[in-house]
Parts: structure tokens; C-alpha cells; sequence
């Protein structure tokens, strides 16, 4: 009875302490066990009563009880070799706890001895970065232009930004320890829960021009996942038995989370899928509209096909998984990226409040006529008098013919809009209205012009073909041979050819 007695009151003044790791190496292998032993276990390294397990919110703690003043404890992963070690990978001396101090101990571990810091590198993240980098750059793009639909803009941006995110937080937790990728798988399980309702409002916003009623409705399951994340952040108790594990992959919350996903995706595919009429879509002609919606979705359902098959690898314990945090996942709904961003291209009366299908506004030329380019810039179209646009056309020609700037390779429009005294838009808009040309083309002309009267003249017999180019403004051989053909409907061969020029090669 003393014995107990004495041991009890031993047990109130010790009592209990807890450990908790709060930060890894990187290189930490996910599958390995940490265990902590010191003088209360008698230094050994790989007693199962001494494990760090994981919590909710991705650290790793331990609780027991002590019975003196002081302890000397290290971590290890259940063998010397693999004992950690300092930030330089040396010997760390034993940690040292005090009764005075608090019942909660924070540890940081910088290193393992085995590993020294090196971690193996992941190769994905180099798409999934460059994705993440084109995403921002396409988003800076397309919010220059006034002119296209607020609603479409709208679904656009979110879905971007959605990709943005998803890439952006993989290559993060590529590069991040196991405690900080805990933190990050723990938000990232809100993502199925927004790809199908993005998807579906990127879709009827295209067809129909509008958002669906109640948009907020479509968005409650992610925010619902979004609340019972910050429950796992803060290691709410009642959720413990996320924790439970499943196989050396998953646990059983997260295999709630992943399967609720699952399905959740599929209602919203059926849902999409009878929004598109895609079974008609398939067999209708070709359009701007029917091929974006057919890629897209298409995509779409290989991304949910991946992630389908990986979640059945995962859960059958397979050591052959297709990525066990779904990189190749991402990768395929990063391609949706593109298609859209070529079909705003291409078609851009999917996305702007006016029809610009009759305007040079495809991918082949991204200049618009000048109407569409003021409002797509946001300026106030200006009116020119027809006197006026006749002497500006006068002038533009006289420098062309009297002072030939076209030689200058660096010509552009503002710099002959400078040289006529007029406006880079207003010159332009001459130029497309007077001569049915855009600026390189109608340069170009006169170039070719040059070239063609100086290749007959015995000034320059002796100059070959390449140093002509040169001498009337193109500043490459391949810019000319594509500028030629495209003045003449011919090569400069054939044409030199047919006119019995001299061959002057620089063979």
C-alpha cells in the first residue's frame, strides 16, 4: 500500500509531459516511425510504448509519465543510424527536460543523420510550376481587354485562379517537410469539392451568358469540407477517429474525404453532361463553341477517370499508384487551361459582349479593326473627317515613296505615327479603312517593291539576295521568304525565276 501511495504522490509532482514535433526535415520518409528514448526508457531507441503518433492537424506528439526531476531524451527513427542530428547533419547532444518547465514540449527537428537534408526530387513539379506561371500570365492577358462579357470574364478568372491554386499548392507541398504537407493535404481536400462545380458554371456561363440561380448552393459542400478543416487544424477531438489507419496509404478520414469527392464529381459530370447535351455534341459539326465544350469536358472526364483509379489503388494498398497526392491529376486539368485560353483565341465572340467573327481577332492575327480595338482598349472611338483621313493617307504615302522609312527595320506604327504627325490607332485605322491592310502588311509591300527594283538594277548586280533583304527593312531571311509569298502567291525563287532575274544566292 505505501508503495502505491508513494507512487502516486510521484505521479502528482512528475506527472505527465507531452512532446509534440512541429517541424521535419524535408526529407523525412513518410512511411517512417519516430520514436523518442532517453534516460526514462534507458536510451531505447525503438520502444513501441515511445512512438510519436500523428495528429490531426499533421504534427506528431507522445504523452507520458515522468518520474524525476529531470530527463535526457533524443528522437531517432527507431535506429542510431537514422538519430537525428543539427542543421549542418553533426552530433546534437542529448535534449535536456526540467520539472520546471512546461508540461508541453515544441520540438523542431533539422536533420537526420542518414539523410543529411537530401530529399529526392520530384520531376512533376517542373510542368506543374511552368502551368501555374502561364495561368498568372493568362490572367494578366485577358484582363486588358474592356470589351469581354463581365459574366465571362467572371468564370474565367475563377477558373484560372482555381488551377492556379491547385498547381501553385502542389509544387509548395513538393517542396515542403511532412508536418507542413499535413497542413496542406488538409485544405486540399476541399478542391474536389470546387473542380465539378467550376467546371459546370465555366459551361452554363458559356451557353447560356448567365450565372446558374443560386450559385452559392453549389459551393456548400467546399465550404462544409472547408469548416471540418479547420476543426483538423486545430486537432478537434471528435475527430479522432480520422486517424484511424486504413493501410499504409490512407486513414479513414481521408479515405471519407476522398470517396465523398468521388461522388460528389460524378453527380456534377451527370449534371454537365445533361447541361451540353454532349451526347449531340458528339455528333454535331464542328464549331467554336462544340469543340471547346467537347475538349474541355472531355478533359474533364480523364481527370476524374485518374483520380477514380487512383483512389482504388490507394485503398487497395497498391504499391503502384499513379500519384499518391494526384500530381498527374492536376496536370490534366492544367490542360483545360490552354484549351481555353486558344479558343478566347480563336473564337473570341464566345467571350466578348460583341461578335468581332468578321475582324482579323483570331490566333492568326491578334490586332482587331479599329472599331473593336477601341473598345476592347476602352477608348472612345474618335471620328476622323474624311479630308482629313485624305491628306493623312497623302502623307503616310510621300513617306513611304520620298523618304522610304520602310528600310527601318525598327519601324513600327507608333513610329509612323510620329513621322506623319498623327495617332498609332488613328494611322492604323487609315491604314485598314484606305488600303484594306494592317500596318506589317502594307510595309511589307513596299519592301518587296524595293527589293524586286533593286535586284533588276545594275547598282546592286553584285549584292546577293540576302543582303537585298537587308537593304529594304527585313531584318531575317525567313520573315522575307514568308512576306514575299504572301505579297506575290509565290516563292522568291520561282518569282526570280519568271522574271528572269539573275540568281545571286549565298550559296
Amino acid at each position: 500500500m505505501l508503495i502505491i501511495f508513494f507512487n502516486s504522490i510521484s505521479m502528482l509532482v512528475y506527472g505527465q509531459i507531452t512532446f509534440i514535433i512541429e517541424s521535419l526535415p524535408n526529407a523525412t520518409p513518410e512511411e517512417d516511425t519516430i520514436f523518442i528514448c532517453g534516460t526514462f526508457n534507458n536510451w531505447n531507441v525503438h520502444d513501441k510504448n515511445y512512438i510519436l503518433h500523428p495528429q490531426l492537424n499533421g504534427s506528431y506528439s507522445t504523452t507520458f509519465q515522468i518520474d524525476t526531476t529531470e530527463i535526457q531524451y533524443k528522437f531517432s527513427r527507431g535506429n542510431w543510424m537514422k538519430v537525428e542530428t543539427d542543421q549542418n547533419n553533426e552530433y546534437l547532444g542529448n535534449r535536456i527536460y526540467n520539472i520546471s518547465q512546461r508540461k508541453t514540449v515544441l520540438v523542431s527537428i533539422q536533420n537526420w543523420q542518414d539523410l543529411g537534408g537530401i530529399k529526392k526530387f520530384n520531376y512533376l513539379v517542373l510542368p506543374m510550376f511552368a502551368f501555374a506561371f502561364l495561368g498568372i500570365i493568362f490572367l494578366i492577358y485577358i484582363m486588358q481587354f474592356k470589351a469581354i462579357d463581365k459574366v465571362a470574364f467572371k468564370s474565367l478568372f475563377i477558373l484560372f485562379v482555381f488551377l492556379i491554386i491547385a498547381l501553385g499548392g502542389s509544387v509548395l507541398y513538393a517542396r515542403s517537410n511532412i508536418i507542413e504537407q499535413s497542413h496542406i493535404a488538409i485544405f486540399s481536400s476541399i478542391l474536389p469539392y470546387l473542380w465539378a462545380p467550376i467546371v459546370y458554371l465555366f459551361f452554363y456561363v458559356i451557353k447560356r451568358k448567365t450565372f446558374p440561380l443560386h450559385i452559392i448552393n453549389h459551393f456548400l459542400p467546399a465550404f462544409f469540407v472547408f469548416i471540418l478543416s479547420i476543426l483538423r487544424l486545430i486537432s478537434c477531438s471528435y475527430l479522432n477517429f480520422f486517424l484511424t489507419p486504413i493501410n499504409v496509404n490512407l486513414t479513414y478520414g481521408s479515405e471519407l474525404i476522398l470517396i465523398s469527392g468521388l461522388l460528389f464529381n460524378f453527380l456534377y459530370y451527370v449534371k454537365t453532361w445533361k447541361l451540353i447535351n454532349f451526347n449531340i455534341l458528339l455528333k454535331s459539326n464542328s464549331s467554336g463553341e462544340s469543340n471547346l465544350f467537347k475538349i474541355v469536358f472531355s478533359i474533364s472526364l480523364l481527370a476524374f477517370f485518374l483520380y477514380g483509379l487512383n483512389l482504388i489503388l490507394l485503398i487497395s494498398g497498391s504499391t503502384v499508384i499513379i500519384g499518391k497526392n494526384f500530381e498527374l491529376i492536376f496536370l490534366a486539368q492544367a490542360i483545360i487551361m490552354i484549351v481555353v485560353f486558344y479558343y478566347y483565341e480563336k473564337f473570341p465572340k464566345l467571350f466578348f459582349c460583341k461578335d468581332f467573327s468578321n475582324s482579323p481577332f483570331g490566333i492568326k492575327s491578334r490586332v482587331p479593326q479599329e472599331a473593336s480595338q477601341d473598345k476592347l482598349l476602352g477608348r472612345n472611338k474618335v471620328r476622323i473627317p474624311s479630308n482629313n483621313i485624305i491628306a493623312l493617307k497623302e502623307r503616310i504615302i510621300k513617306e513611304m515613296e520620298l523618304h522610304k522609312s520602310y528600310k527601318n527595320p525598327e519601324l513600327n506604327v507608333a513610329a509612323l505615327a510620329k513621322r506623319v504627325e498623327s495617332r498609332a490607332y488613328i494611322v492604323s485605322g487609315v491604314l485598314h479603312q484606305e488600303f484594306n491592310e494592317n500596318f506589317r502588311d502594307f510595309i511589307n509591300k513596299y519592301r518587296i517593291n524595293e527589293f524586286v527594283a533593286l535586284a533588276n538594277s545594275k547598282e546592286y548586280k553584285n549584292y546577293t539576295f540576302l543582303a537585298l533583304c537587308y537593304e529594304v527593312g527585313f531584318n531575317s531571311k525567313s520573315t522575307f521568304n514568308l512576306a514575299f509569298k504572301k505579297s506575290t502567291g509565290v516563292s522568291p525563287s520561282a518569282f526570280l525565276k519568271k522574271t528572269h532575274i539573275q540568281d545571286r544566292s549565298d550559296e
